[in-house]
């Protein structure tokens, strides 16, 4: 029974595999995506200890994926995409007026929460 659910197992990763490095071989990356990770820990003292009340030390960890919302995949890896600084034209990378007032209504959202 092991073997065969391991052989199963088998076929199921070279198909993931497969349909895997097919992907890659069209150039179909998509715009990808990376896990985030935060921590938060807690030491809570108690007033009164007993056998049953001790003091404790609490790590949670949440984690969420997400996706990205732009592609670098088509950007090149051995040069950069500007030789200079100067060469680059401020409008196309500065924050228009509309863009900063949506910014901000997404801060005060962010920090009425």
């Amino acid at each position: 029974y092991n073997e065969r659910l391991l052989a199963d197992k088998s076929k199921e990763e070279q198909a993931l595999r497969r349909h895997y490095y097919e992907d890659i071989g069209n150039g179909d990356f998509g715009p990808g995506w990376k896990i985030v990770f935060d921590n938060f820990d807690m030491y809570q003292r108690v007033h009164d200890m007993t056998e049953d009340n001790q003091n404790k030390d609490i790590h949670w960890v949440n984690h969420v994926k997400v996706s990205n919302r732009v592609s670098g995949n088509e950007l090149p890896d051995d040069k950069p995409i500007k030789n200079c600084l100067s060469d680059l034209d401020n409008c196309k990378v500065a924050p228009s007026a509309i863009e900063h007032i949506c910014q901000r209504a997404n801060y005060v959202n962010l920090v009425s929460r």
